[in-house]
């Protein structure tokens, strides 16, 4: 997505292409991958290459407490809950940088937060990508929920 050109690209990747790990952060979308220490980028299309890697260090998680065992709090307790939502890190270290159509972007220095959702009810097919660059603050670049 470049949102100063209002361009976004669609890139579909058949299903043997994907992966996960149910017990820790892990998704590989062909040879993207995407964890809880860092995300490697490798994507190529007609008109996008992107490629690189960035790395996270210092996660903080969100506190947890036997009355709230995460974020949803003690919605967490109720069974069949349409949508689950759960933090993995409120803010963490940045360092890497990503080369998007051979201009390239760096993360040292930078902070990011990772959040995850899952449930039964959501849409068959979802992404959500945040970021920012505000002048006053850190880099930050914001979970990617597919």
């Amino acid at each position: 997505m470049d949102g100063s050109k209002g361009f976004t690209d669609y890139i579909r990747y058949p299903l043997e292409d994907f992966r996960w790990d149910r017990k820790h952060l892990f998704v590989k979308v062909g040879s993207s991958v995407f964890t809880g220490s860092g995300i490697i980028l490798d994507i190529e299309s007609e008109s996008t290459k992107l490629k690189g890697k960035i790395d996270f260090r210092n996660l903080i998680s969100y506190p947890k407490s036997i009355l709230a065992p995460g974020i949803m709090g003690w919605y967490s307790f109720v069974p069949f809950m349409e949508c689950n939502h759960g933090i993995v890190s409120v803010n963490h270290d940045l360092s890497g940088e990503i080369s998007i159509n051979n201009k390239l972007i760096r993360f040292d220095g930078g902070k990011g937060y990772i959040e995850k959702d899952w449930g039964v009810s959501f849409p068959e097919a979802w992404i959500w990508i945040q970021s920012n660059n505000f002048n006053e603050h850190d880099n930050f670049i914001y979970a990617i929920n597919c």
